[in-house]
């Protein structure tokens, strides 16, 4: 009779050789067990039992008799019955979902390895039969992404625009808060406002055309030279989606006017302030000594 260990060595042999790719489970006390990993297409997963139906179990164990077998087939309890000429012939004698060697011989694992074998055909051929009966899905095309949920009132505005100006101002808008950091933006005469020590300026989109407004005329006339081809007003700078303004443009007359709205501030902070004595008379005053008051001259009688 084989020992207990060779045959556990060599059940792990002929599981190995056909199921490659099995690893130890905890199933049993007592029980050494391995698991195969079974095709998708046969796995029953309602299947009624306290085994896992995604993989083939067997385990091994030490009795008196002798090395004990346990194999449990999901979707195929008796499977020993099945293939049990194969396996009495091997000198096994079958239990309900185990194999038990008794024979004064080594371990017959070439038998389990045929069993094994037999077992993985099985379920292959099941699983091409259960793909010709339902043929694959071609695969669904993923959903287009939703547009990310506007968070502000200028994201809020800009996601309301047609597509080419949405970008064009989302563009215009890097452009601004990148040459004003501290700025900050919100809704101004219905149009997206950019605020540093006060308003800064202001963007718009039309029906023929998108808006720049930098301030007032006199900026625009400063950069007169540089807006040619433009449509310029009082304040205002007219440019499409097509023609949009250019970035160096941009970023020299919103640091224009943040550098016009800190001088302001400044300047209203300096009046605010209170006004301090000048240093020599406020030294005179404290230093200043008051003559004593004259006494009244006594009458005489």
């Amino acid at each position: 009779m084989a020992t207990f260990p060779e045959a556990r060595e060599a059940l792990k042999r002929a599981l190995f050789r056909v199921f490659p790719d099995a690893k130890p489970v905890p199933r049993w006390a007592g029980v050494e067990t391995w698991g195969a990993p079974r095709p998708e297409a046969v796995v029953d997963h309602d299947a009624p039992g306290t085994y896992d139906p995604k993989l083939t179990v067997v385990g091994i164990a030490d009795r008196k008799t002798g090395p004990v077998v346990y194999f449990l087939d999901p979707g195929d309890y008796f499977v020993l019955d099945t293939h049990k000429a194969l396996l009495t012939e091997a000198g096994f004698k079958l239990g309900r979902g185990c194999i038990m060697h008794q024979r004064k011989a080594p371990f017959p694992a070439e038998a389990l390895e045929e069993l094994f074998r037999r077992v993985k055909e099985r379920d292959a051929a099941a699983a091409a039969k259960a793909a010709e009966a339902s043929p694959a899905k071609p695969a669904a095309k993923a959903a287009p992404k939703a547009p990310p949920k506007p968070k502000g009132e200028v994201d809020k505005y800009l996601a309301a625009l047609p597509e080419s100006q949405r970008a064009a101002l989302e563009r215009l808008r890097k452009q601004i808060l990148a040459a004003a950091p501290k700025a900050t933006e919100k809704i101004g005469y219905g149009m997206p406002g950019f605020y540093h020590e006060g308003p800064l300026v202001y963007m718009a989109a039309f029906r023929t055309h998108l808006s720049f407004f930098p301030g007032d005329a006199t900026t625009t006339a400063d950069f007169a030279a540089e807006l040619e081809g433009y449509k310029v007003s009082k304040g205002t700078i007219q440019f499409t989606p097509e023609k949009p303004l250019p970035a160096a443009l941009v970023k020299r007359i919103v640091k224009r006017r943040v550098a016009e709205n800190e001088e302001r501030a400044a300047a209203r902070a300096a009046k605010k302030a209170p006004r301090k004595a000048p240093a020599k008379k406020a030294a005179a005053a404290r230093t200043r000594k008051v003559a004593p008051a004259k006494r009244p001259r006594s009458s005489r009688s």
